[in-house]
């Protein structure tokens, strides 16, 4: 079901309203009741019998291609519990694993985030979901991006992707000392607007 099909008091409409997720995703999003289950149906035999039996309801997050085409999606787990938040299940492996390419103008700067959730805060925005920097370039020439990484300064896999990304001819966000939050989203939620943290 969609997430805008939901009843107010269940918990992945909870999640998505409680993460302030623009509502025209309510509609995009959607919420799986037996995952695993589900994904096993479309590429059979892809979770084993054993994870199975740990098989839980995730919010599912599609990815489209350029042409609208369905190819893969994120299962997001619900559960503190859970050993891997996010799963991400790919129907057709020539597609290029980046989130939102299908709503975005290949002819205007496209920002681009590491995860599909921030990415719904942004126009012009895509998500590189786990994929690498160099895959961007299939898409559209490097001078057209505008990367926005996680605001992680001490991490040193973050400083060596914008070093990476700067000698590679991509324009890349360094965030203010001011910032102090992770992501796009946690901005959001800490009260910044998205046109704020645009402009």
């Amino acid at each position: 079901k969609k997430i805008s099909q939901l009843p107010p008091y269940h918990p992945a409409w909870k999640y998505v309203n409680s993460r302030k997720i623009p509502p025209i995703y309510h509609a995009i999003f959607r919420w799986n009741p037996s995952f695993m289950e589900w994904t096993n149906s479309l590429i059979p035999g892809k979770f084993s019998k054993d994870a199975l039996k740990h098989d839980e309801g995730r919010i599912v997050i599609p990815f489209f291609n350029t042409h609208n085409h369905f190819f893969a999606y994120t299962g997001r787990s619900l559960s503190p519990m859970a050993e891997v938040r996010y799963i991400t299940i790919v129907l057709n492996d020539e597609e290029l694993l980046l989130f939102g390419t299908n709503k975005v103008d290949i002819t205007k700067p496209i920002k681009v985030v590491e995860g599909p959730i921030d990415s719904t805060f942004l126009n012009n925005c895509i998500a590189l979901a786990g994929s690498n920097i160099n895959s961007l370039t299939k898409l559209a020439p490097s001078d057209t991006f505008i990367l926005a990484l996680d605001n992680e300064p001490r991490a040193s896999e973050t400083k060596h992707k914008i070093t990476r990304a700067i000698d590679q001819g991509f324009r890349v966000v360094i965030w203010p000392d001011n910032i102090k939050e992770k992501d796009i989203n946690n901005m959001v939620l800490a009260g910044y607007s998205p046109d704020h943290i645009e402009y």
